[in-house]
Order: structure tokens, then C-alpha cells, then sequence
């Protein structure tokens, strides 16, 4: 499996800048930190802020893509490509739009649907929304040295997703009495899935 190492991304803070007058680029919420149920949706906010010094009139533009993530042990973040690993949630995330020209000077939105599937697995899910410039919108020249920056920022997502239970009645509660002592024989009814688990006694005993 190729593993995408991407320096310049920071999981805290996501700003970035050159060293001259052109200014930076500013990406939040830096962190999405979410609890959702299996087979529900919600709808988040991207900011994009494009702070450009006097000499940049022109929109850059811009590219979103998304990428696993995770924690090693020693505490590096590690990107891979979107759906390798077991835990994603790349393939619940749809954003919008995936391209535009941001303009200098204008916080810039990007829309991001979360779709949690009905049959989702218990646990942490987790995705990245990466934002960086298209290649064609650096510009070069080879007579003059430089300093070119790339922007290329992170919203990290993290889901957690409810383990589900199930809730049953138990109805027509037998009690019998035998040479071990009592004994009761619930006739158990599966009722319906849900999130908080509890038991209801429906009927009284029987003799």
C-alpha cells in the first residue's frame, strides 16, 4: 500500500504563509469531531480564508480531495489515499464544489455531506478534506530565484459511530415451580433496533 506523507500538513493549525507580501491561505475548522447513529446525515462548513498582500489581484485556484488519516504511535499523522484503510469514512463524505478560484481577500465555503450508512460498524471513522492550489496557478521564472509556495491544508474529520442494540419485550412470563426451585420462562420478542438498550416486562406471571 502507498503511504502519502504530507509535511506541510498540520492537524492543529492550518494556516499557511510565504515570507514576502503575498500572504497566506487559512483552513477551518481545523478539527471536525462528530457522533452520529448508523443511517443519519448531517451538513458542515468548510472556511477557506485567502489573505493576499497588495501585489496579488488574482483568485488562485483551488482543488479538494480527500485522504485517510491516522496517529502513529509516536504521534506523526500519516495520510493515505482515500478507502484503504479499515476505519475511513472517505466513502461517506461528499463536498462541494471540488474546484473553484478563490479570491484574494474572501473566506471561501466549501459544503461537506456526512452519510453515515445504515450497516456502519461501531467506532472511529476517520477522513481528511485537503485543500491545496492547482500546479497550473504557480508560477515560475527561471531568470529570477525564488521562493514558491504551495498551499496544501487539512480538516480532519473524526466520527464516531454508536454501537446499535436491540430492545425486546417479554411477554407471557412463565413461572414454574420444580424440585430445583423456581423457574421462569420468558417467550422473548424481538421489537426493534435502537441505541438505548432496555427490557420491558409486557405481562404479569402465570401459574
Amino acid at each position: 500500500m502507498h503511504k502519502l506523507t504530507f509535511i506541510v500538513l498540520a492537524i492543529l493549525s492550518l494556516s499557511v504563509s510565504d515570507l514576502g507580501q503575498s500572504g497566506g491561505m487559512a483552513l477551518g475548522p481545523a478539527r471536525f469531531e462528530l457522533e452520529m447513529k448508523p443511517g443519519t446525515e448531517t451538513t458542515v462548513v468548510v472556511n477557506l480564508d485567502y489573505k493576499a498582500g497588495d501585489n496579488i489581484t488574482q483568485p488562485a485556484r483551488i482543488v479538494a480531495t480527500l485522504n485517510d488519516w491516522t496517529i502513529t504511535k509516536d504521534g506523526r499523522v500519516e495520510y493515505f489515499p482515500a478507502g484503504t484503510q479499515a476505519n475511513s469514512a472517505s466513502p461517506w463524505l461528499i463536498y462541494s464544489p471540488g474546484e473553484a478560484a478563490v479570491t484574494p481577500g474572501t473566506i471561501h465555503q466549501i459544503r461537506v455531506t456526512i452519510s453515515v450508512p445504515a450497516n456502519a460498524s461501531p467506532g472511529d471513522h476517520l477522513t481528511a478534506l485537503i485543500i491545496e492550489q492547482r500546479p497550473e496557478t504557480l508560477k515560475y521564472d527561471k531568470n529570477v530565484r525564488q521562493m514558491i509556495v504551495k498551499y496544501r491544508m487539512a480538516s480532519v474529520f473524526y466520527i464516531k459511530v454508536a454501537g446499535l442494540t436491540r430492545q425486546g419485550d417479554f411477554g407471557d412470563l412463565l413461572a414454574e415451580s420444580t424440585p430445583e426451585g423456581i423457574v421462569v420462562t420468558p417467550n422473548a420478542q424481538k421489537r426493534r433496533q435502537q441505541h438505548d438498550p432496555s427490557a420491558r416486562v409486557g405481562q404479569g406471571f402465570g401459574h
